[in-house]
């Protein structure tokens, strides 16, 4: 007999209030989003993640899958829509079962959640609704913490081109522009999915130290109206009144932050651009 557990999510009003807060962290190819997660789960954070070193003890199959995803591209085998799209959604049902099931003890940071994958199966035109709706009925976070950084400091990161894989530029080659224009739609296409979840801003382009201090503000920024406010039972802990407010100020962060300019760090949530198939 196989092993296996019921990772369905709690339909009971009163088994969803007692889970912690889950706040799941985006930001445009290169970053420094790694790092920060890494850095995240040195202090003491429960970080769900399917980068090789932060991957939780029996699910080191996903680390396979990565290389061998890897090597395919490099290679330039061609895949059915359906068997790209089945690839992407283990790891994607990793992370909401990780986080399912670790929220119940403490607050759990989650790296990208469904919102990268899908945005980026829109602007290569791989998306197949029948596959991916499944990922939109995922547990929402309760928060989103978007990273940014001016167009040098992402160029550099992705070392001037040599770091991309061909998930992260349009073109048929990595090219400057064609590496800050998808990244630029990459972060407008998953803001659009996280719409109705509250969101804070971090420039992403400062120390390490400072990323760590402002990303630890955003991620337990809640825990004083949780306190003052108590449960009124919506998902998540806290008032709804309470994180009503909290989402507006961070939708307004997100629109209107300081960030120094350049498409990926760009302030403005610009409307879809429409991607054809």
């Amino acid at each position: 007999m196989i092993p296996f557990y019921d990772s369905t999510p709690p339909s009971s009003p009163r088994s969803i209030e007692r889970q912690h807060p889950c706040v799941v962290v985006v930001g445009p190819d290169h970053v420094g989003k790694s790092s920060l997660l890494r850095g995240l789960a040195a202090r003491g954070r429960r970080v769900v993640s399917c980068d090789d070193d932060l991957l939780e003890p029996g699910y080191e199959m996903l680390a396979s899958l990565r290389a061998g995803w890897s090597r395919a591209m490099a290679a330039g085998h061609a895949y059915s829509r359906d068997f790209l799209l089945s690839g992407l959604q283990l790891p994607l049902v990793y992370l909401r079962d990780e986080m399912l099931k670790r929220r119940t003890r403490e607050r759990v940071v989650v790296d990208s959640y469904w919102y990268k994958v899908l945005a980026k199966c829109r602007l290569y035109g791989i998306d197949a609704p029948r596959i991916t709706n499944a990922w939109r009925e995922f547990p929402a976070p309760d928060r989103v913490v978007v990273l940014r950084a001016p167009d040098d400091v992402l160029w550099e990161r992705a070392g001037r081109g040599r770091h991309l894989n061909p998930f992260e530029y349009y073109g048929e080659a990595p090219t400057r522009d064609g590496y800050l224009a998808f990244q630029r739609d990459l972060v407008r296409e998953m803001l659009d999915d996280a719409r109705e979840v509250p969101a804070v801003a971090i420039d992403a382009g400062a120390d390490l130290d400072q990323v760590l201090a402002a990303a630890e503000r955003a991620i337990a920024r809640d825990d004083d109206e949780e306190a003052d406010d108590g449960d009124d039972g919506a998902p998540g802990g806290g008032s709804a009144k309470a994180r009503r407010a909290v989402h507006r100020h961070a939708a307004h962060h997100v629109d209107h932050a300081p960030v120094e300019r350049g498409l990926a760090g760009s302030s403005t949530v610009e409307p879809k651009k429409k991607v054809s198939g």
